[in-house]
């Protein structure tokens, strides 16, 4: 099987193929798709030309010659400045890498066609971790120090394929096969970020950002799991271990991941890059470029929610300022800004262990509700929250969340470091200030109660109709404090005030106040409607129905009946399963026997061609068919545009 990686560093981009050799014994090959030329050379040619192939040995002197020679070139012929400001890894990897099998389709994250391996360090730790990534969305000018394999890497029909690639094709996983190579990718960075142990209802459960439009997913879902480490399938070859990828081709030892990353990029004469690695160079950076639009890029993730504005002159990369993600446990949680989702998720489980952080095995079922695995690997806390502090309108759940369990945020400006409530955050100026880190509270288990609900139209990847937050605090029987959020009502309504006045003091469960309670939290209820939302009526029902959830749920034993009780769980999906048949009769093979369709490793390994893989030629001509209003009619007169 084979590697293929994209490097990118020191702002100089090559792309590099290594196949293993079944015994694992390393061998290198270096491919480079740097000109149009490529295009009328015959295969001989181009491998003759720009292809060496040896073992990967520090003592070959020959061989490391020739890799400079190799990478000379590159940097001469590749260089940032060539490339658009806000050009995708996804744009690189097919337009100028020249390998088509990474697929794209949506360009918003939302189907996972585009879906590759990345492989990087952790800007604080240092520890070396793998993770899928929505290729659309990642810039490429973030990528400085990643290994990016692409389902060529896996392998296909010279160098043999890869053990996923085989058995999705054997399952019949695959019918126009666009969508395989991004199912495959996703399952391989899975099981390689897992040290390939992982069951079947983690692999179900991370599959719900790709899509597939015409097989249907019985057959993907059963190929990925028989992977899984509580199946009776076995995988059929042994993985190496992520660290043996980590050989520099350049000094045959581990790489150090510390190439360094230029602090600023000019791409053209109006838009720049700046790599900055602490807090201070970033408000150094924002004292230099005055009043010009800047953005600061993490995962980018958002570009799929809302389109990234074209006249942003400024991209300020914050990945590797590692005060943005360090995090902390003790009296309170701590989360750097730039802590992924996926992070944070991983920071909460560990802490819900903990007194006082129980609450947080709530909000791990809400956030796993949140976008997709590839959406949660980038995207981070900070961005979550400045996309809804720039659009008011977005039904966030990440701030949902923080507000119903009144979690406090860490502004700086060059002068200082301020603490402030959700809502003070989200009416501040935030210009030229940036979100340092989340404290999350503790809590008294035994005088709180916590809910947070998310309804969206489908299991998975999904925005919500409606997300909610509960929170009480008692004395005894008695209210002392509360908060009731929303998202999904209007951008103007996050929570209830007149509910919470009104339940001070009271009793929760009293059937009286229950009642008055939403008649009153009703009237607050007031959504808008702008399609394609669900209709108002709908919405606001939905909300009232999630507080009685609430309620039902957390009732003291004996106040609800059994029958009742019930509504106040959520349904819990099993892990699905199928099974297909063949109506065959052996007597009559091979004629109707059946017989794994011949293209299917073709396009699970990404060597299936698609009209959209077909390189432009200068001067191409698009054309399309339209139907005419008049049968047998004369054309009159062509529009030239």
């Amino acid at each position: 099987m084979g590697k293929l990686l994209l490097f990118a560093k020191a702002n100089t981009f090559y792309s590099a193929e290594i196949p293993i050799a079944p015994d694992y014994t390393r061998r290198e090959c270096k491919l480079a798709n740097v000109s149009d030329q490529l295009i009328e050379m015959s295969e001989e040619d181009r491998l003759e030309a720009f292809t060496t192939t040896k073992l990967l040995n520090p003592q070959s002197t020959g061989y490391l010659q020739r890799e400079k020679v190799f990478d000379e070139k590159l940097q001469e012929v590749m260089k940032p400045e060539e490339y658009p400001a806000d050009i995708t890894l996804n744009t690189f990897i097919r337009e100028y890498a020249k390998l088509f099998g990474t697929k794209f389709y949506c360009l918003e994250g939302g189907c996972s066609c585009c879906t590759v391996t990345v492989r990087t360090h952790h800007p604080v730790s240092n520890k070396y971790y793998s993770r899928a990534a929505n290729s659309c969305l990642v810039l490429l000018n973030i990528c400085h120090g990643w290994d990016i394999v692409t389902i060529e890497g896996l392998g296909d029909r010279r160098s043999g394929y890869h053990p996923l690639q085989e058995r999705l094709a054997q399952f019949n996983g695959t019918q126009c096969g666009y969508c395989s190579p991004g199912m495959i990718m996703n399952m391989f960075s899975l099981l390689e970020a897992s040290g390939g142990k992982v069951s079947a209802e983690e692999i179900e459960n991370s599959f719900g950002g790709n899509l597939c439009r015409c097989t249907g997913y019985r057959p993907i879902l059963e190929t990925m799991k028989s992977f899984a480490s509580d199946c009776d399938y076995e995988f059929v070859e042994k993985e190496c271990d992520i660290e043996d990828l980590r050989l520099c081709s350049k000094i045959g030892q581990i790489c150090d991941r510390k190439c360094s990353i230029p602090k600023i990029a000019k791409v053209d004469d109006q838009r720049v890059w700046y790599h900055p690695r602490s807090l201070s160079e970033i408000f150094q950076i924002f004292e230099d470029i005055h009043e010009r639009r800047y953005t600061l890029i993490a995962g980018g993730t958002a570009h799929g929610v809302y389109r990234r504005d074209p006249n942003i002159e400024v991209f300020i990369e914050v990945n590797n300022v590692t005060e943005l993600h360090s995090y902390k446990i003790g009296d309170v949680v701590e989360l750097g800004a730039n802590v992924t989702l996926t992070g944070m998720m991983r920071v909460l489980k560990e802490a819900a262990a903990r007194p006082g952080f129980e609450y947080f095995e709530e909000t791990l079922r809400h956030l796993d509700l949140v976008a997709s695995v590839q959406i949660r690997n980038f995207g981070t806390i900070a961005g979550n929250l400045m996309t809804k502090h720039d659009h008011n309108g977005f039904v966030s759940d990440i701030f949902t969340i923080l507000l119903s369990i009144d979690a406090r945020i860490v502004v700086a400006n060059p002068s200082s470091q301020v603490e402030r409530s959700l809502i003070e955050f989200f009416k501040s100026d935030m210009r030229h200030r940036i979100i340092v880190k989340i404290i999350l509270p503790q809590w008294n288990k035994s005088t709180t109660l916590y809910g947070s609900y998310k309804i969206l139209p489908r299991a998975q990847h999904a925005h919500a109709l409606v997300n909610a937050g509960f929170h009480f605090t008692f004395s005894g029987s008695q209210i002392n404090s509360s908060r009731i959020a929303f998202g999904g009502i209007n951008p103007n309504f996050t929570e209830s005030h007149a509910t919470v006045e009104f339940f001070e003091g009271r009793n929760l469960f009293d059937p009286d106040t229950f009642t008055q309670s939403l008649e009153i939290l009703g009237a607050e209820l007031q959504p808008d409607w702008i399609l394609p939302a669900a209709s108002p009526e709908f919405r606001r029902r939905l909300a009232l129905g999630l507080f009685y959830k609430f309620l039902i749920k957390n009732a003291p034993e004996g106040l609800v009946k059994v029958t009742y009780r019930s509504g106040g769980h959520l349904l819990q999906r099993p892990v699905s399963s199928g099974t297909q048949y063949f109506d065959t009769n052996k007597k009559e093979w091979p004629v109707n026997q059946p017989v794994r369709k011949l293209e299917a490793l073709w396009q699970c390994s990404g060597e299936a061609t698609y009209s959209n893989d077909i390189p432009q030629m200068h001067e191409e001509v698009w054309a399309a068919f339209v139907p005419a209003t008049r049968v047998h009619a004369t054309v009159a007169k062509i529009d030239p545009f």
